[in-house]
């Protein structure tokens, strides 16, 4: 992966954006190592950080996980407009299109760590109501016309 590349950069985003385990420990490596991000900067976007919000593979959950508990670290410098933080939200929810179960006990199990900081509640509390107000309205299921009518019928 990326031998020819210094900083094992180069393929990044498109190792991330084709669901690559390897791609994403990468990435979590550079974070931690710079304890950013690694595309901030205040002048330039190379859109490697956008890349996680297009994962949705229940295999790279563990990994995802591991992500927010460094995004959520003290002294962790994330983009205000193009972070970590808004892009692991738009993972979390994209898994949960076909895995909500799976991320749901994950979050949750990440809430029933000992010493857990405010930040970290607040960011798993936001990802599942919204993962839980979205499957409320996917699994609603429309009337038809005609249940509908029979309804009205039913209840004059």
């Amino acid at each position: 992966m990326n031998d020819y590349s210094e900083n094992k950069e180069k393929y990044l985003e498109q190792l991330i954006k084709l669901q690559s385990e390897l791609g994403l420990i990468r990435y979590y490596e550079i974070a931690k190592d710079k304890m950013t991000i690694p595309d901030y900067s205040n002048h330039n976007y190379t859109g490697l950080t956008d890349a996680i919000s297009e994962i949705n593979s229940s295999k790279l959950l563990p990994l995802l996980i591991e992500l927010q508990s460094l995004l959520l670290t003290e002294g962790f410098m994330d983009h205000p407009h193009f972070g970590l933080r808004r892009n692991l939200s738009k993972a979390f929810f994209n898994i949960a299109k076909k895995h909500d179960v799976d991320v749901l006990k994950a979050l949750e199990a990440y809430l029933d760590k000992e010493n857990i900081t405010f930040h970290e509640k607040s960011f798993c509390n936001f990802v599942i109501a919204d993962i839980e107000d979205a499957c409320k309205q996917c699994n609603d299921i429309p009337w038809s016309i005609r249940k509908i009518k029979q309804f009205l019928k039913e209840n004059e």
